[in-house]
């Protein structure tokens, strides 16, 4: 028996494109508008899980629309990066219906880019497959950016190597298909600092961000203390080994804002110097960094739940900031540029 030829990503997603004619509405902005009109939640979750399908590179089960409804992803595991936690399963859904809604409203206003940016970068966030989740995100961005014309040999390329696992070793054979894609758009470890930080502002509030420029940690966590339930150091030690970014991880706001919220700004501040702004604007914000080992050594299993759930809040609220970012986007003027260009211009590459 013949073994069934395996098709590359790129050949399944131009068999999705032919079969389903969804190629024609992408090509035709009027006829993708009135697509998208009359789309439903549950339209969109099939799109998203044959897509999902498609850029597997192996064969591999499609997941069930009711797993993905159920909240199927979970913690992933990267080749370059550390892990990345999803946000709650109970919020995944409502975080789908939100970019869902959002990704309706930016197409019927003609903003099939930043619709692309939406999906790729909600995508990756939300995490609803167990794998793939960048993947999908990043054929969604090339399909409404126009549809890739697959016959083309250079094109085809292309496509692979954004969609593929690994670059070809020409290229280094290193790095995977985010990095063939960031000519489009910044990977998401560029891009989580800022979102965390606008997180961050929220959630601090102004005056603490107007006198910090980051939240940073010292010592090394988990000289535990005995009494602490080894469920809850676990799920501790998994959200401060996630990728963060640099500047404010959100495990890194999740304990400080518990410690805000009880008055102990003070008590575990590691660096002793009094940071009190002079009011000067062009003065360098030190860090505010607090010691780990205390926070865990201290807390009461209670108080370290209360940082376990102000992370997961956390997650949710990055997912709505990438919504707002990008829909509202001129009320996100870019402090770097002067506020002449928007952080959503800031995701992009030729930003």
């Amino acid at each position: 028996m013949l073994e069934k030829k395996q098709l590359l990503p790129s050949e399944r997603i131009g068999s999705i494109l032919a079969n389903t004619h969804i190629g024609e509405k992408l090509a035709d902005p009027e006829k993708l508008r009135a697509w998208v009109k009359s789309a439903t939640f549950e339209s969109f979750l099939d799109i998203l899980i044959g897509l999902n399908h498609a850029v597997q590179s192996k064969s591999v089960r499609p997941i069930d629309k009711e797993e993905l409804k159920k909240g199927a992803g979970g913690v992933g595991h990267f080749i370059l990066d550390p892990i990345f936690v999803a946000p709650n399963i109970e919020d995944r859904l409502e975080l789908l219906h939100k970019t869902y809604d959002s990704m309706q409203r930016l197409i019927l206003s003609k903003r099939e880019d930043d619709a692309g940016l939406l999906l790729y970068m909600t995508l990756q966030s939300i995490h609803p497959f167990e794998d793939g989740n960048g993947r999908t995100g990043r054929a969604l961005h090339l399909l409404l950016m126009g549809p890739p014309p697959i016959s083309d040999t250079s094109s085809k390329e292309f496509i692979e190597d954004v969609l593929g696992v690994y670059v070809d070793p020409k290229d280094g054979g290193t790095l995977d298909g985010r990095h063939a894609f960031r000519h489009v758009v910044r990977s998401m470890t560029e891009i989580d600092p800022i979102l965390n930080r606008l997180v961050a502002d929220d959630v601090m509030g102004p005056e603490f961000a107007s006198a910090y420029s980051s939240i940073q940690r010292t010592g090394a966590p988990f000289t535990y203390r005995a009494a602490s339930s080894e469920e809850i150091l676990k799920e501790f030690q998994v959200i401060l080994s996630e990728r963060g970014g640099q500047g404010y991880p959100l495990a890194n706001i999740a304990c400080t804002h518990v410690l805000q919220s009880k008055g102990l700004l003070g008590k575990y501040q590691a660096n002793s110097v009094d940071y009190r702004s002079s009011g000067n604007p062009h003065e360098p914000k030190p860090p505010y960094t607090f010691n780990i080992d205390q926070v865990v050594r201290d807390f009461t299993d209670e108080e370290m739940k209360q940082v376990l759930d102000s992370y997961r809040d956390l997650k949710k609220a990055v997912v709505e900031k990438i919504i707002d970012v990008i829909e509202r986007e001129q009320q996100y003027p870019d402090p770097q540029t002067r506020g002449k260009t928007t952080i959503k211009d800031s995701f992009y590459t030729y930003s």
